[in-house]
């Protein structure tokens, strides 16, 4: 449960953000420079909490530009959308396994390395998030969500939650592992997961205090 607290002080972070009057560009950039410069040995996951700030802020502020967003969303960018996507992977993500850190090089030379190797990952990973979300945003657009999947996005923070404990309890406290095999047992864990998952957080959610844990 290691992304908790880095969870924690990434609300703390927006909500401090959000206090200061100026433009969201500037904060987002803000954000982004944080995210490349990260560094790791900070406690109480404040590390982590610097490296995922840029996805979690971003993410606030396609919300909060949700309007501005959807206008340009048609099949063309969405094509152009996942096309940039491929090719920034395709290029930046072998180029990270170049960026090697060592011992061997110099204090700046290595934080060059490691400004170059985040800047990779959050170029391709910022593709392909907005690939995703312009497709998510237009199959909204053009379908009408049933009341199941309303009630899986309803319970998605708690099925996030759930999952990691259901997963440890049929992997090291039942003969799941060995019932299912080696083959089978990604796809039948991801089932049984999911759908355990679901039902806690459909049932935590019956509740006030599981309201307000992940309502």
């Amino acid at each position: 449960m290691w992304y908790l607290p880095m969870l924690f002080w990434c609300f703390v972070g927006g909500w401090l953000l959000e206090q200061i009057q100026i433009h969201d560009g500037w904060k987002f950039l803000f954000v982004v420079l944080l995210n490349l410069f990260a560094f790791s040995g900070l406690p109480l996951q404040l590390s982590g909490a610097l490296t995922f700030m840029v996805y979690f802020y971003g993410g606030f502020l396609c919300y909060k530009y949700s309007d501005k967003i959807k206008t340009m969303v048609n099949p063309r960018n969405i094509a152009i959308a996942w096309v940039v996507f491929v090719l920034c992977f395709a290029i930046l993500r072998p180029l990270r396994d170049c960026l090697v850190v060592n011992d061997s090089v110099s204090t700046m030379h290595r934080l060059l390395l490691r400004v170059a190797n985040h800047a990779c990952q959050l170029i391709y990973a910022w593709a392909g998030v907005m690939a995703f979300y312009f497709s998510a945003v237009w199959f909204a657009g053009k379908h009408q969500l049933s009341n199941f999947a309303k009630s899986i996005a309803a319970c998605s923070f708690g099925i996030y939650l759930f999952q990691q404990f259901v997963l440890m309890i049929l992997y090291y406290k039942t003969e799941f592992p060995v019932v299912v095999g080696p083959y089978l047992l990604p796809w039948c864990g991801f089932a049984v997961a999911s759908a355990a998952s679901y039902c806690l957080s459909a049932l935590l959610l019956k509740t006030k205090t599981g309201r307000f844990l992940i309502g």
